[in-house]
């Protein structure tokens, strides 16, 4: 028996895979501050960030009893370009490009856009975010999981600086977003989180 092999001369297109990125950032348990309506508020643990395949997923995890679906929010600051004098500048290290809220009672979380000059055109926010999208939010045991697409944080490949704070919420408030902090993570005096 006999057998023959054939190859293909030509040159097989060169294809660039996606970035797969992963970060892991953890926050010091029992640092949250209680507010006269949430005496246990939630107490942000751990989280992950994930790109694969052009999306990028946030897993926030809470100290065990401390995540309430009912009032537990988070927002999600990101950095897109990682440059803190774009965006909307904050006193701990990030020019917020992009904000993701996720927030329980409604299974969304709504991507909002820094709109900083806004507020120089006599709008009443300030800062100023505008909406962009939104996608479905997910709970998971002790916190809350969102995947959205790249292209609607405006990156490219997923790198980007971050910050996570948690806040209480009282039922059936579903606009504006919150404004007292419980926990932030990475703690206020320490660099932002980063995907790189």
């Amino acid at each position: 028996m006999f057998l023959a092999a054939a190859g293909c001369g030509g040159r097989r297109p060169h294809v660039t895979a996606a970035p797969t990125l992963h970060v892991d950032v953890s926050d010091k348990v029992g640092d949250s501050r209680p507010a006269p309506d949430f005496p246990n508020p939630p107490d942000l643990a751990r989280g992950t960030v994930d790109v694969v395949g052009g999306s990028i997923t946030f897993t926030v995890y809470f100290a065990t009893g401390t995540f309430d679906p009912d009032s537990t929010r988070v927002t999600i600051q990101l950095d897109t370009d990682q440059v803190q004098s774009t965006g909307i500048r904050t006193t701990y290290g990030l020019g917020i490009d992009y904000v993701l809220d996720l927030w329980a009672p409604t299974g969304r979380t709504v991507i909002l856009k820094a709109a900083p000059g806004a507020a120089e055109t006599g709008s009443a926010c300030n800062p100023c975010y505008v909406e962009v999208g939104s996608v479905p939010l997910t709970l998971v045991a002790d916190g809350m999981r969102a995947t959205a697409a790249l292209s609607l944080i405006g990156s490219a490949d997923g790198r980007l600086s971050f910050r996570v704070l948690a806040y209480s919420m009282k039922p059936g408030i579903t606009s504006s977003l919150p404004t007292t902090v419980s926990d932030i993570m990475p703690d206020a005096t320490l660099p932002a989180g980063r995907v790189r």
